[in-house]
C-alpha cells in the first residue's frame, strides 16, 4: 500500500517538452494563446527568470508584462532559454488517472493470485483491493498533481 502511495505521488505532475519556434505561425500561437492566459516562468539566456504575464513571443523579439514590477519588457527571443507554464487541474486530473491506473494493477494482481476460499472469490478480492488502494491512491495523486502542476515547458529546439 506504501508502494502505491508512493508511486501515486511521484507520478502525478507530468512536464510536456515542447520546441520553442518562434518562426513557426502554429508554434508561436500557442505559446502567445496560453501567454495571454495564464502566467509563465521565463528563463532567458543569462540566467534570469522571472514571472512573465501577457507573454507574447514573435520570431525576432518576446515581450512580457512583468509580474514583479509590472514593467513592460522585452528579450530578443533568441535569448529565451525556456517559457514554462503550469497547469493545476490537468494535474490534478493526470494525477488522479494514476491513482485510478495504479489501482487497477493492484486489483489486476489480486485477480490473479487471489485463492478463491469460502469468504471471498478472486474478483470479489479484486474489487475490495481496488476499492482500498484506489481511494487513497487517486486522493493522494490527484492533489499532488494539482499542487505540482502539469507543465508545458518550451525550449529552443538546441537545448535539452
Amino acid at each position: 500500500m506504501r508502494t502505491l502511495l508512493l508511486a501515486a505521488a511521484l507520478l502525478a505532475g507530468c512536464t510536456s517538452n515542447r520546441p520553442l519556434d518562434a518562426t513557426s505561425p502554429g508554434a508561436a500561437a500557442e505559446i502567445n494563446a496560453q501567454g495571454q492566459r495564464q502566467a509563465a516562468l521565463l528563463a532567458l539566456a543569462s540566467g534570469e527568470t522571472t514571472t512573465a504575464r501577457h507573454l507574447h513571443v514573435a520570431p525576432d523579439v518576446t515581450t512580457w508584462l512583468d509580474g514583479e514590477t509590472g514593467a513592460v519588457r522585452s528579450a530578443p527571443t533568441a535569448e529565451v532559454a525556456r517559457i514554462q507554464f503550469r497547469h493545476h487541474g490537468r494535474g490534478a486530473l493526470e494525477g488522479a488517472g494514476v491513482g485510478v491506473a495504479l489501482a487497477a494493477v493492484a486489483a489486476g494482481i489480486t485477480l490473479v493470485t487471489y485463492p478463491s476460499n469460502d469468504w471471498f472469490t478472486p474478483p470479489a478480492a479484486a474489487f475490495v483491493v481496488g476499492v482500498v488502494t484506489g481511494v487513497p491512491t487517486t486522493a493522494l495523486s490527484a492533489s499532488v498533481g494539482a499542487a505540482v502542476g502539469a507543465r508545458n515547458v518550451y525550449t529552443p529546439p538546441d537545448q535539452p
